[in-house]
């Protein structure tokens, strides 16, 4: 099943080569296209931005291999610093190092590295597959608290069926993670950021397509605001989100119809934002 998930990503990776323009929706959505077919054009899905030395990078599966590509987004520099079992990855800062969260047979694991990406160690699983799972989105709260939420599907059907949705796990030292259950229905890669207002979340919204939305989280409820924050394009997957935040601006990353990466920019901080739909 694990395998058939994968090949439906794949698949879906290939299936044509359309670069429509992002639809930007809801009151709250102050973001605009900034570039199409990032990442010199390689087709890509998931993507993290992370700073390195100050510099802004990009951590990236080209044409959806589970390879890992490293790219400065300020030099353009690339090159390969996984050649396998990269697929479903969520790179993110820590305390000095990057921490890799992937999708190994349905089971998360955590690497770590300390050169800057170029070599990563230390693997250890840290979610067993309960169900079908891909795709972890990881973050850290003001306490040093841990949170993940992982997409993944009931019966099994993958990521393009109504019963995909993203579960909640917490962790004291990013090790060992309690279950909290399924938060976000029709979910999928989330990306996860903490502000004062609590935990927000953009994420993957499947109905006839895959649209970007965000989710937020005060502790107790879970709201999501699509009516006020809608990233999509008529007919066709826009999901798989990441950001970062950059100078007071946000800098957000989505696929396009699985095949590639486009680029949109907003005015606003994540502060800002998650303000915006609270509102």
């Amino acid at each position: 099943m694990l395998a058939a998930i994968a090949a439906l990503h794949l698949t879906a990776c290939a299936k044509t080569n359309r670069q429509p323009d992002l639809v930007f929706g809801g009151d709250a959505n102050q973001f605009r296209q900034t570039e199409k077919r990032a990442f010199n054009g390689e087709a890509a899905i998931e993507n993290s931005f992370v700073f390195i030395s100050n510099v802004l990078h990009a951590f990236y599966d080209p044409d959806a291999t589970g390879a890992m590509k490293r790219k400065n987004i300020q030099t353009g520099a690339t090159q390969t610093v996984l050649p396998n079992g990269a697929r479903f990855s969520y790179v993110m800062e820590n305390e000095g190092e990057l921490l890799n969260f992937v999708t190994i047979e349905g089971d998360i694991y955590r690497s770590r590295s300390t050169d800057g990406g170029l070599t990563w160690v230390d693997q250890i699983k840290v979610v067993e597959a309960e169900r079908v799972q891909w795709n972890p989105g990881v973050a850290r709260d003001a306490l040093g608290g841990w949170h993940m939420l992982i997409e993944s599907s009931e019966t099994g059907e993958g990521a393009f069926q109504g019963d995909v949705g993203c579960y909640y796990f917490t962790s004291a030292d990013g090790v060992q993670w309690q279950a909290q259950g399924r938060v976000i229905d029709r979910c999928g890669n989330p990306y996860l950021v903490f502000t004062s207002r609590g935990l927000l979340v953009i994420h993957g919204d499947l109905r006839d397509v895959w649209s970007t939305t965000a989710t937020t989280f005060d502790g107790t409820t879970w709201q999501t605001h699509r009516a006020k924050f809608d990233v999509g394009s008529l007919g066709v997957h826009v999901c798989d989100p990441h950001a970062i935040e950059i100078d007071g601006k946000i800098l957000l990353s989505v696929s396009v119809d699985q095949n590639s990466i486009t680029l949109a920019e907003s005015s606003e901080t994540f502060e800002q934002l998650h303000e915006r739909l609270l509102q």
